[in-house]
């Protein structure tokens, strides 16, 4: 049961935030690998903004699962409202204050005709988690009400970082669709949850 740490307004600020780049360059898992999980409407990217976090072969194997993931779970989405467009569900790894969190609003980039979805996903220092890392360095992102929604991370669930990581994005997920997106006008979001209003 997901914990949802959500007590503000769910109506999405218009005001749209950056979120900073490392001043390194992040272990990215897209190009390359994007093509060959890349559905007509979606694909899953995750990335790592922690250095000490590195390793390449768990983060493909996390992107393949959450790929897989991801094609038994969009008939639940109404993504033909899409149209021609395409959505990225881009999982981040990084240090935040404490929570997961969704970024309300869908990015928007036209010349692709895809729309992004952001969620930040902190891992744990070797106190909070026996297979937490030791060097937490690397971009800090502060997570409030007004642009996020927010989860609370279960550390003590897993038994090791590449199960904590996998659920929790698998959870963020669908915490995510549970609020849903506008895109284009069209809000997607599980059918189950769909109104008729289009509005954040």
């Amino acid at each position: 049961m997901m914990n949802l740490k959500n007590s503000g307004n769910n109506r999405a600020t218009n005001k749209r935030i950056n979120l900073p780049t490392a001043d390194y360059p992040p272990n990215i898992i897209n190009s390359g690998y994007k093509d060959e999980c890349m559905n007509n409407q979606y694909a899953v990217l995750i990335s790592s903004e922690i250095p000490e976090l590195g390793e390449l072969d768990l983060l493909r194997s996390i992107y393949r699962e959450l790929n897989g993931y991801m094609e038994d779970y969009n008939n639940q989405i109404n993504l033909d409202d899409l149209g021609d467009w395409k959505l990225l569900i881009q999982i981040n790894l990084r240090n935040t204050n404490g929570g997961i969190g969704i970024f309300k609003r869908a990015k928007r980039f036209p010349s692709n005709k895809e729309f992004e979805i952001s969620i930040s996903i902190p891992v744990p220092n070797l106190e909070e988690a026996r297979y937490g890392i030791s060097d937490m360095t690397g971009i800090y992102i502060p997570l409030n009400i007004k642009n996020f929604y927010i989860l609370s991370p279960c550390f003590s669930k897993y038994d090791n970082l590449y199960h904590y990581i996998l659920e929790s994005a698998k959870q963020a997920i669908d915490a995510a669709f549970t609020y849903g997106f506008t895109c284009n006008g069209k809000r997607i979001k599980k059918k189950e949850f769909i109104t008729n209003s289009t509005t954040d």
